[in-house]
């Protein structure tokens, strides 16, 4: 969660001005039409987000999360340990 004023131990505040826009991440690096159907939950949850002003963090929260589960599950897939607790 990037946000331009940010505090550390001593009190201090830091400010970045002109910082260069993070680029996010989309939908359209789906490969093939499968792919496509197995995300498409996460799709049509992005795309009633989109029609809310603000809440990138909770958006960025949300891939975050649903990136997570889905990785863990293919870990699942392939026999390979999971963690049980999300650490983001």
């Amino acid at each position: 969660m990037t946000n331009p004023l940010k505090t550390n131990n001593s009190a201090t505040i830091n400010v970045v001005l002109n910082k260069t826009p993070i680029k996010r991440a989309s939908t359209d690096w789906f490969v093939s039409a499968d792919d496509k159907e197995k995300h498409q939950i996460l799709a049509r949850f992005e795309n009633k987000l989109s029609s809310y002003i603000g809440l990138d963090e909770i958006k960025s929260l949300i891939k975050e999360l649903y990136a997570w589960i889905y990785v863990n599950e293919r870990r699942k897939e392939f026999g390979l340990r999971a963690p049980n607790k999300c650490c983001i």
